[in-house]
């Protein structure tokens, strides 16, 4: 399985490579680019017991759920292909569900107010306040990443449902190394 995850990884960073900045620069619109800008910046705020930050896992999390904001809901069909409630879907730019939203304010102290808002709010907040939703992931992901031993490969993939869930996190490091070329370019900082 590591073997697997290595080489995967390595044909993610091969092709990462080929991007250049100009190529880079037109993926993404001003506005996306102010959302990675904020969501790098709110990473940075939320700092793990062992001292590790996670704008950079935080920010790819973003890029690899909705291509920075540009789908903000998700999972709009049952698996019997009827549509989803709304307010059953995951959505805003992180991809929540209201469920996961909920269970978070009981174990993330931080986020206990969450218990008192309604649905309603909630599914207002994360489809319009993109800062909220980039707090609220922040801190499942350092939860996930602290009730794993500090296991990052872990952490991520629990963001998408499952400890060993290897197609998310290459797909999110895929992202991180499209994170690292604007950055490298000075697009984010």
């Amino acid at each position: 399985m590591a073997f697997k995850l290595i080489l995967s990884s390595l044909f993610l960073f091969l092709n990462i490579s080929l991007l250049n900045a100009k190529n880079i620069k037109k993926k993404f619109n001003d506005k996306q680019i102010e959302l990675i800008q904020t969501t790098y910046n709110i990473g940075k705020s939320i700092v793990a017991s062992n001292g590790m930050t996670f704008e950079k896992a935080l920010t790819s999390i973003l890029l690899t759920e909705t291509t920075a904001g540009k789908y903000i809901i998700g999972d709009s069909f049952n698996k019997d292909k009827t549509r989803r409630h709304l307010l059953k879907n995951s959505l805003g730019p992180f991809q929540m569900r209201i469920s996961t939203v909920r269970v978070m304010s009981y174990k993330i102290p931080s986020l206990s107010f969450l218990k008192s808002k309604s649905d309603f709010w909630i599914m207002n907040r994360l489809l319009n306040d993109f800062a909220f939703g980039a707090i609220l992931a922040g801190n499942y992901l350092k939860y996930n990443y602290e009730k794993t031993d500090f296991d990052y490969f872990k952490a991520i993939s629990r963001y998408n449902g499952g400890n060993k869930n290897y197609r998310y996190y290459n797909a999110v490091m895929n992202n991180m190394g499209i994170l690292n070329k604007l950055i490298k370019e000075k697009i984010i900082n």
